[in-house]
């Protein structure tokens, strides 16, 4: 009877193995998910352009205007004596250490570009007809250009001015007439340009000074 038992005990261990042995596990396969690497913006932000400023803003003056253009510059700049300075334009003759420069417009391909550092100014007249900029280019600080804004035409004007002096005080004082300034070593000089004549309505050496206040 134990042998029976045994014997039976042997069979079922027997049978177990051989169903485990002959018993195929499924898996499921594996799938790798791509991962997308986006790309690292190393490149640096561009710089902001340099713009011209909108300096003062235009007059109105009439064109016949029959008040010297001294008394107006004088309302202008208070702060400087510009009575007592010297308009060569209505000097005769002209002080041997002081002229009237040559005044040249010459027409140019197109502006050139503001440069940084610098001031760069710009004054359009009333009507918005002309367009006058100032600005440093490269060795030459006495940089002054007209636009005719009509016809998109540039000229690039040579008044005499001092080069390492830049331009100051640019502004239109009727539709026809720019003024601007530049600070010399011992005088300011002030001019005024009728751009439709191309010719200097005013140009004056003023001694820098302190006029004395009006009681």
């Amino acid at each position: 009877m134990l042998r029976i038992r045994t014997l039976v005990v042997f069979f079922f261990i027997t049978l177990v193995l051989i169903s485990c042995a002959t018993t195929t596990i499924q898996t499921e396969p594996m799938v790798q998910t791509p991962i997308t690497i986006l790309p690292t913006h190393t490149g640096t932000p561009s710089a902001t352009p340099i713009q011209w400023e909108i300096g003062a803003t235009a007059l109105d003056l009439p064109s016949d205007q029959a008040t010297p253009w001294v008394e107006i510059l004088d309302q202008m700049h208070p702060g400087l004596c510009i009575k007592e300075g010297y308009d060569i334009v209505t000097l005769t003759p002209e002080p041997i250490e002081m002229h009237v420069p040559k005044l040249v417009f010459e027409e140019i391909d197109g502006l050139p570009d503001p440069r940084p550092r610098y001031d760069n100014i710009r004054a359009d007249n009333m009507d918005h007809s002309f367009s006058a900029y100032a600005g440093c280019q490269p060795g030459d600080c006495s940089k002054l250009y007209i636009v005719e804004n009509s016809t998109g035409k540039v000229f690039d004007i040579n008044f005499g001015g001092m080069f390492d002096r830049p331009v100051d005080w640019l502004q239109w004082l009727d539709k026809d007439t720019v003024t601007f300034t530049q600070m010399g070593h011992v005088w300011i000089v002030i001019s005024v340009i009728n751009i439709q004549t191309k010719e200097f309505e005013y140009y004056g050496y003023i001694h820098e000074c302190f006029p004395t206040p009006t009681p």
